[in-house]
């Protein structure tokens, strides 16, 4: 048998091509989250809305993890309304985080297509989180503006996303005065 002798530079070359696909699988491996929650519930505030208002805290997510090796670093934040939802009301939706002793705002977004998505940066450290969501009215919306929640993406820089669903359905609708 003839071993055949490999240009070295073709095989630079093929490395160097291969070396992104490396990289792929190495996100794909990432562990999955949902074996340290230990606690997971999204909570509505069960008040009217009125228009051309804040309205602090509409629906608050609770999150609590075990220990875990590495802290996780949430991304992004992608809340699915209901199909029955009509946001053309909606000026602004803004999350804001809390550890239990400090709160901070997460980031803002408006809703587009049935979903607002949500980018930042923010470290889960310690067990007990808390995201709280605020919602503005525009001064404009008329009293079909309503949604409901049909699920909350959470997506995480070093491990899997983590899907929550709301345990019961509730629709937020504006108030009339």
């Amino acid at each position: 048998m003839q071993m055949r002798k490999v240009n070295f530079p073709v095989a630079l070359l093929l490395g160097a091509l291969l070396m992104p696909l490396a990289w792929q699988c190495k996100n794909i491996t990432k562990p999955d989250i949902r074996e340290k929650v230990t606690g997971l519930e999204i909570s509505p505030e069960r008040v009217p809305m009125f228009t051309g208002k804040l309205h602090e805290k509409c629906f608050t997510l609770d999150l609590g993890f075990s220990e875990m090796e590495k802290i996780p670093v949430l991304e992004q934040v992608t809340v699915f309304f209901t199909e029955e939802s009509e946001l053309s009301g909606v000026d602004s939706v803004r999350v804001g985080y809390s550890d239990g002793e400090n709160s901070r705002e997460f980031a803002s977004s408006v809703p587009v297509a049935g979903k607002v998505v949500f980018d930042g940066n923010l470290e889960l450290s310690g067990s007990s989180h808390s995201l709280y969501f605020d919602i503005t009215l525009k001064p404009e919306a008329d009293l079909l503006t309503r949604f409901g929640i049909a699920e909350i993406e959470l997506s995480f820089k070093n491990y899997k996303a983590l899907m929550v669903k709301p345990s019961e359905s509730y629709v937020h609708r504006t108030a009339l005065v």
